[in-house]
This record gives structure tokens, sequence and C-alpha cells, in this order.
């Protein structure tokens, strides 16, 4: 029983954290955006935080980290635009897909079971785009964001 209780303790935390790390990088993709000026002299090194989340591979695939690979790809994507980051991102553009953009794109077992109680419901909001808020459809943004770059 205290063994549940300490899984699902955990559980919290780490759905705490992922809202809390997609929070801050919404900010900094705002702040970047329409204050750049003034961010200038912090961007490289929010850049650098948030790279290091990509590159050691250390967000989950789920429901749990929508929110946060939602906000990441949309950050990345803007960085992507900007000069100094353009040479980085096609380097490591294999590193993107490998830890960002190929586990959120496929099937989950959560999509497994939505689309097994209620397939004509889960290909309706496929078919119609109505989860333009969701991993999976921030991903493809982002993969035509780089496909028009790069």
């Amino acid at each position: 029983m205290e063994n549940d209780f300490a899984q699902f303790q955990q559980d919290e935390n780490k759905l705490w954290l992922n809202k809390a790390r997609a929070k801050v990088i919404r900010l900094v993709t705002l702040y970047q955006s329409k204050f750049l000026e003034y961010f200038k002299g912090y961007q490289d090194k929010f850049f650098q935080v948030v790279w290091g989340l990509v590159a050691q591979n250390r967000i989950s695939v789920g429901k749990e980290s929508e929110r946060l690979v939602f906000s990441l790809l949309r950050y990345l994507g803007d960085c992507s635009s900007i000069s100094n980051y353009q040479d980085f991102m096609r380097q490591n553009l294999q590193a993107i897909f490998t830890a960002l953009i190929l586990p959120n794109i496929a099937l989950t077992q959560q999509d497994v079971d939505e689309y097994e109680d209620e397939p004509d419901v889960y290909i309706k909001n496929d078919l119609e785009e109505s989860d333009s808020e969701t991993r999976r459809r921030q991903c493809m943004k982002f993969v035509q964001q780089l496909s028009k770059r790069f």
C-alpha cells in the first residue's frame, strides 16, 4: 500500500515538473519573440538549457508531458528561424528526430486505448485536425518548418 502511494506521489511530482518546465519554455518563447532586444543576452543560456532537455532525452512520451513537448517544439521552431541557431539545428537534426519527433509521433498505448474505446471519434479528431494543441500535431508542424528551412 505504501509503495502504491509512493509511486502516485512520484507521478504527481513528475507531472508538476513537466508543467513548470512547459510554462518556463512558453515564457522564454514569448520574451524571445516580443522583447528580443532585452532578452538577447539571456538567449544563448536558455537555448543551452532547453537543448539539454532534448539532448539528454529527459522528456517522457505520453499525455503527462504533452504540454512540455508542445512548448519545446514551438520554441525550437522559433529558434530554427534565428540565424545564430540555424547551423546548430541543421547539424543536430538526427538528435531532434530521435529524441523528440519520432517518439511523439508514434502511437502510444493511450492512443490505442482511445481508439479502441471510440474509433469514430479518434479518426474524426485526427482527420479534422481538431487536435491542434497536441504533441503529435505540433511535431508535424515542426517537421514542416524544418523542411522549409533545411
